[in-house]
């Protein structure tokens, strides 16, 4: 289950991470949310559309920019993936930048 609009702001990967562990909706049972594997995230990306490259009508408010994962970059624990919204480009990115952020959770 996706977040339906991107995260107000954007965030380093650790308030990132924080706030998707904090986020409730109001009158919402579910407060499992975490940010998305680099798999996950990516799975949404509509390469046959840019800018932003997704189904606006599923995912409105979704910038063309950079979005987190929680996939951390093996060669550098510092870094973690992040997909660019532009064209659906896969990046590196310093855990301390600053990037947006749409949470998922798994339903059981």
């Amino acid at each position: 289950m996706w977040q339906k609009g991107s995260a107000p702001g954007n965030y380093t990967w650790l308030q990132a991470t924080t706030y998707c562990k904090n986020l409730s909706f109001p009158f919402d049972k579910y407060c499992n949310w975490r940010l998305p594997t680099r798999e996950e995230l990516q799975s949404i990306v509509d390469y046959t559309t840019d800018c932003p490259s997704i189904d606006t009508t599923l995912f409105p408010n979704t910038f063309w920019f950079n979005y987190w994962t929680s996939t951390h970059f093996t060669a550098n624990p510092n870094n973690s993936w992040v997909i660019n919204f532009d064209y659906g480009c896969v990046r590196i990115y310093n855990k301390g930048r600053v990037c947006y952020v749409r949470a998922v959770r798994t339903i059981k």
